[in-house]
């Protein structure tokens, strides 16, 4: 019986230590798209930092998200009322970048990504 106990404990401490630090990114960003822009029309982030940007689409029409300023960011197209996650790894270079967010033929906004330097 203590033999069982102690593969029960080695599984377990084997399956807790596989849960933890997946590599995935940090944060979630939330980003809306309406009729009249994106928001919010700021990001922060650390050097290098991994996130989350999900986008939800409140327009009746196509919207899209893509990097630009440095910002390496592949265009993510969102269809009308619909939800789309990417990630994003933020520059590792502190300063000012953009993502822009817009209805193609339509309103255009950015969203400014604030990049920190390392603490």
């Amino acid at each position: 019986m203590p033999l069982l106990l102690v593969a029960a404990t080695a599984a377990l401490l084997l399956a807790l230590a596989a849960c933890g630090g997946d590599g995935g990114p940090s944060r979630e960003i939330k980003i809306t798209q309406t009729d009249q822009g994106c928001t919010p029309d700021e990001i922060t982030a650390d050097a290098g930092e991994e996130l989350k940007l999900t986008t939800s689409n409140e327009t009746g029409h196509i919207y899209e998200l893509e990097g630009e300023g440095g910002a390496h960011f592949e265009e993510v197209v969102v269809p009308e009322d619909k939800t789309r996650s990417a990630n994003f790894t933020a520059p590792d270079e502190p300063g000012e970048y953009s993502l822009k967010c817009y209805d193609p033929g339509g309103v255009s906004s950015e969203i400014k990504v604030r990049v920190a330097g390392p603490s």
